[in-house]
């Protein structure tokens, strides 16, 4: 949790989300270990039926898992520091913005030729 800690600032400026899955402990053992994390971070607790165990193929805890909006893996693996935490989210976000716009574009050329 300390490197989230350390990007804290860039995860709310970019609207970035922390979920955590906890995959083998109860509720009230997960209300207990969240305390003021949320207040600090961003932070989703997630208490695990089985189901993002299955989905994601949790084999490695703990684990950091990079998820596009579209639901896709886009890092997975063991822990990672905070600066290249930023890196790889900042280089989703960019190509992300990239897509976008030339989507607008190529709708907008397809306006200008009706």
């Amino acid at each position: 949790m300390e490197e989230f800690n350390d990007c804290r600032d860039f995860f709310k400026e970019n609207n970035v989300q922390i979920v955590d899955v906890y995959v083998q402990d109860s509720p009230s053992m997960v209300k207990e270990h969240v305390g003021t994390l949320s207040e600090n971070l961003p932070y989703i607790p997630l208490v695990d039926d089985g189901s993002a165990l299955k989905a994601y193929n949790v084999y490695l805890i703990p684990r950091v898992l990079v998820i596009d909006p579209d639901m896709k893996v886009q890092r997975d693996g063991s822990l990672i520091n905070a600066y290249d935490l930023r890196l790889k989210i900042g280089d989703l976000m960019k190509a992300r913005a990239k897509t976008q716009k030339a989507a607008e574009e190529k709708a907008k050329a397809a306006e200008s030729k009706e």
